[in-house]
Parts: structure tokens; C-alpha cells; sequence
């Protein structure tokens, strides 16, 4: 993020206490003092500001297969060039359109983060080294981790061996406004994000903030960690931190305990959330619920047997012009955003965990799995329970099941690019009244460009090449 935008949020910081601190901060500052956040309240005060933490990217999804356009009036009343040019990967998919938030929001998280650690280290030992001391800090490594591994995934290279020179992100570690960053390199990246979420793993207790969910816990680290492992195709680590996950939470929720007909089926404090996050406020394309217009792949909604209780609690159907078509309810996130949850869940890790033990043979175990999460999804008594055999077509449930568990949940960008490089080739393509756009396996606009004024502001951040 540039100068200017630091500038910003440094007001925004401001206005989080003025707000939120009143009488503390206005009473008792010296008027001709800056508010600065100067204890563990105050730092907790800025982890838990979501207004600007706990969003990710949405430029995968608009780039997705979860939904299609229809008619051509439909795809020219989108309200942004951004999401017109996503929808059918265009080179320059932002078309001049500047301060796009995929890129923003995440960087000024990591101010924030960079914020709380430089801050807490300024404290006496004795705040420093205590409990609540320890676990926001963890939280603040945690937050920059997140951030940066949403940002890597959407605006640079797989982590494959080839690709650890590459371009990855400007690491910024510390809340200095006048330092810019080049591009380090996709292995330092990567390296960085590991570093920070081991590093909270060692401060975090095992107390799960269960009012809390929009904070980082040991529960959100292993998750992060078992999803990192997977779309780099070290199953064996996946596996092994979806167990530590599993071993701290593992609740799944009865969906028959669901209502199908709410537009808003699950409360904001849902059982098997871990890490309460949604994508950026920037689209109207991924509006959830009423406001909803995506139109979800009919592969997708064909997937759904008639005793599956996720159609109908995932999806409404909506008519236009005699045609029925199907968009997204409100989510994980219950009625707290019209946008989509885009956080950590253990359905998720049930999936990793099922997919993880597949590969490595034990059919058996992962057939238990899959079953555990699906008698959660079906009508009571309609679900019998499957003993696969065959390695191939217990991966291919899987995947299937991730689409149908995870739609509209910002995994999908990522799987397809993984199993692409698994060898799976798979092929998007669009249709607009008749002309065809398509996205080969494993291309280069997999990437997502960076945000043109980024790139002129900070005159040292290099673009990434989009090609056919």
C-alpha cells in the first residue's frame, strides 16, 4: 500500500478511539497531543476494529466458476469495470478503476498488525509478558499472516519450486508510513507467513474466543495452516494440522436444526466458525442474501441431491423472464454483512482432512470423514453412509463436496488452480450473447494484476504479466 494510504489509516486510527475511547482519550490526552493507542486495551481496540480487519480479496470469486451472467444487459449493468472485466478475465481487469480494496483492505490490516506489535513492544515487561499481553500480540502476528497469505494467493504465483524466485508481495513489518517496499521474492513471502503463524502459535493459548470470532486463536492458526498446506500440496502437513485443529474444535452443526426457508439461516455466532472474516465491501456482484444477484453455476445446483439440506439452506430461487435461477442466502456471517464469509470453518478442515487422507491411501478413515460431515447435511434418516474403495473416485467426491459445501466461500479460485497443477485440466469458459471467452489451465491470469496506482505511486512494485 502507498503513502497516502497509510496516511488514511493513521486517521482512521484516530477515529477508532475517538469513537470507541471518547472519555479516555479526549478527557485525559493533552489537547495537543495525537491519540495514539498506548495499552493492551487500546491495542485489542485496533485488532478488533473490523470496519477494516477481517476482510479478504474478491477478485477470485468474481474470476470464479460459482456463477454465471446470463444476458448481456445483465453483465453491462455491473457496477464496476472491475467486475466486468473479471467476469470474462481480461488483461487489465481494473480498466483505470483505482483504490480497489482486494489490495487495500488486506494492507491496511497489516498496518494495523504492525501497529500492535511495534506498540506492545514499547510497553513495560511486565504487560508485555502477561497473558493478555501474549495473546494479543499472537493475534496481531496471526492478523498479519492472514493477510498476507489472502494477498499472496490472489496477486502472485502457485508456491511450487519453480516459482520461489518470483515475484511475491512488498513485506512491510513495521507501521513506518515512509517505507516503501519492492516485491520480495514468492519463497520470502511465503517464508514470512509461516514465520508469523508459527510464531502466534507459540503465544496463543487454547482458549477458543467464542464470542469473539473475528479474532485469531491456536484453533484459526492450525486451520490456516492445514488450508496453507493444502493448496501447496504438502498433504501430509495438512493433514497432520487439520488433526491439531480437529483435536481442539471440531463441532459441526445439524442442518436439520437449520431453517431452509430464512434468508438468513445461520446466526452471526455459528458453531462451526473458527475465524470470522467476509470479502471486501467493494462489489455488488458478491452480495449475499436480498441484495443478492450472482447467479450460481447450474452444475453446482444439479450437484445437490433432493435430500440435501444445503440447497435449500445455501440458495433462493429468484425468476426472471420465466427463468428460474438460484442466488446465495446469507452465510457463515449470519446478518452481520450483506457480503460473503470468507473465513475458516470446520467443515472445511473435515474436507482437508477426508481429501489429505485419500491421497495417502487410507480410504477407509477418509470414507469416515466425509460421512461424518454429510449425515450433519441430509434430511434426518435419508443419508447412508458410503465405504469408498477407489482412490480416484473418493477424490472425486471430495472435490465435488468441496464445491457443494464451500460455494461462495472464496476456496474455490484456489482449488481449481491446485488441482489444474495436479494435472486435473480444468477449463472455464463464459458465454455472452453468443461470444465465448475462455481460461486455460494454469494461465497466467490466474494471477490478478496489482492495482495500476499502486504501481505509479510507489514506483517500485512491478506489475504481473496477464497473457493468454
Amino acid at each position: 500500500m502507498n503513502k497516502i494510504g497509510y496516511i488514511f489509516i493513521c486517521g482512521a486510527i484516530l477515529a477508532t478511539f475517538c469513537n470507541c475511547n471518547k472519555d479516555k482519550f479526549l478527557d485525559k490526552k493533552p489537547s495537543s497531543s495525537l491519540v495514539i493507542p498506548s495499552t493492551l486495551q487500546d491495542f485489542q481496540a485496533l485488532l478488533d476494529n473490523t470496519t477494516f480487519l477481517n476482510q479478504t480479496p474478491a477478485l477470485p470469486t468474481l474470476s470464479g466458476d460459482e456463477y454465471f451472467i446470463p444476458t448481456l444487459n445483465e453483465y453491462n449493468s455491473l457496477s464496476t469495470v472491475t467486475e466486468k472485466n473479471s467476469f470474462i478475465w481480461a488483461t487489465d481487469i481494473f480498466g483505470g478503476e483505482i483504490n480497489r480494496l482486494d489490495w487495500n483492505t488486506p494492507y491496511q490490516s497489516i498496518f494495523y498488525a504492525n501497529e500492535v506489535i511495534y506498540g506492545i513492544n514499547q510497553l513495560e515487561q511486565s504487560s508485555q509478558q502477561s497473558q493478555e499481553g501474549k495473546q494479543i500480540r499472537a493475534q496481531a502476528y496471526f492478523v498479519r499472516a492472514w493477510n498476507y497469505y489472502a494477498l499472496v494467493q490472489t496477486f502472485a504465483k502457485s508456491y511450487t519450486s519453480e516459482n520461489y524466485q518470483s515475484p511475491g508481495l512488498p513485506l512491510k513489518l513495521t507501521p513506518n508510513i515512509d517505507e516503501i517496499q519492492a516485491r520480495s521474492s514468492l519463497k520470502e513471502t511465503y517464508d514470512q507467513i509461516f514465520a508469523d503463524i508459527n510464531y502466534s502459535c507459540q503465544l496463543f493459548n487454547n482458549t477458543f474466543p467464542v464470542l469473539n470470532r473475528n479474532r485469531g486463536s491456536k484453533i484459526a492458526a492450525y486451520a490456516l495452516l492445514s488450508r496453507i498446506y493444502l493448496n501447496i500440496h504438502d498433504y501430509e502437513k495438512a493433514n497432520s494440522f487439520a488433526d491439531s485443529t480437529l483435536n481442539l474444535y471440531n463441532k459441526l452443526i445439524d442442518y436439520n436444526t437449520i431453517s431452509t426457508s430464512s434468508t438468513s439461516p445461520f446466526p452471526m455466532l455459528n458453531d462451526e466458525v473458527i475465524l470470522r472474516t467476509t470479502q471486501v465491501f467493494d462489489y455488488s456482484k458478491t452480495y449475499v442474501g436480498n441484495s443478492a444477484t450472482a447467479k450460481i453455476d447450474t452444475n453446482i445446483i444439479r450437484s445437490y441431491s433432493d435430500d440435501d439440506l444445503r440447497k435449500k439452506i445455501f440458495f433462493r430461487t429468484t425468476k426472471i423472464e420465466n427463468e428460474t435461477y438460484y442466488t446465495v442466502k446469507r452465510g457463515y456471517n449470519g446478518t452481520t454483512t450483506g457480503y460473503p464469509f470468507s473465513g475458516l470453518a470446520v467443515d472445511e478442515i473435515y474436507l482437508i482432512k477426508a481429501e489429505c487422507l485419500a491421497r495417502s491411501g487410507e480410504l477407509e478413515v477418509a470414507s469416515k470423514i466425509i460421512n461424518d460431515l454429510l449425515i450433519t447435511r441430509y434430511k434426518s434418516g435419508t443419508y447412508t453412509n458410503i465405504q469408498y474403495t477407489d482412490k480416484t473416485q473418493l477424490l472425486s467426491i471430495i472435490y465435488s463436496e468441496r464445491k457443494k459445501e464451500l460455494v461462495w466461500r472464496s476456496t474455490r479460485w484456489a482449488d481449481i488452480k491446485r488441482l489444474n497443477e495436479e494435472g486435473e485440466n480444468i477449463t472455464l469458459s463464459r458465454n455472452i450473447e453468443g461470444k465465448t471467452y475462455i481460461l486455460k489451465p494454469n494461465s497466467s491470469k490466474y494471477v490478478m494484476p496489482i492495482p495500476q496506482d499502486e504501481i505509479d505511486l510507489s514506483n517500485k512494485v512491478t506489475q504481473n504479466e496477464r497473457f493468454d
